[in-house]
């Protein structure tokens, strides 16, 4: 029979949990500004904020509305589902992350790497894009009314059924990008 050992965190964890305490009494130097360490998902405790590494993870349906993950490498991470509405993702690495059907509205991905992201049928109005990497991404069946996508990169990007309402595209390319019927 295989036993599994629970790690310091996860006692330190546990005993918080019983007894209300919180991350920033616990954790030696504390929880880094701008973090918060409120975020249980699936019965795990998540710290969210700048430079966060949330590689590899199941976040399907997480609420993150306002969070700030500057930096953030969510990288091949399930998102779907996720209302992220309002975030920072400034610079976030979201390759092949899975964003479908996420409320992505009014959210700042500039300069973030979407490259092989998946974001079918997400809700992307009002969104800042300016310098991000779509590379390969699936957008398709999404809504980019009133977006901002200057200088996005936009190389083989499903953008089938994409809508554009308003959105502002200056100097965008959108040449070798994959348009047209599904």
């Amino acid at each position: 029979m295989k036993t599994k050992s629970l790690s310091l965190f996860a006692i330190i964890f546990l005993f918080g949990f019983m007894f209300n305490i919180k991350a920033e009494n616990i954790l030696p130097n504390g929880v880094p500004e701008f973090w918060s360490s409120n975020i249980v998902h699936n019965g795990e405790i998540i710290f969210i904020g700048p430079n966060a590494k949330l590689r590899n993870l199941d976040l399907s349906g997480i609420v993150l509305t306002n969070a700030n993950l500057t930096g953030a490498d969510l990288s091949n991470s399930d998102l779907s589902d996720a209302d992220i509405s309002k975030a920072t993702l400034y610079n976030a690495k979201l390759v092949r992350c899975n964003l479908s059907n996420a409320n992505l509205f009014f959210t700042d991905l500039r300069r973030a790497d979407l490259t092989k992201a998946n974001l079918n049928n997400a809700d992307l109005t009002y969104t800042s894009w300016s310098f991000a990497d779509l590379t390969r991404a699936d957008l398709s069946d999404t809504d980019l009314s009133y977006s901002t996508l200057s200088y996005a990169k936009f190389y083989k990007t499903d953008l089938r059924n994409a809508i554009f309402n308003r959105a502002n595209m200056d100097n965008t390319d959108l040449e070798d990008a994959i348009t047209g019927e599904k």
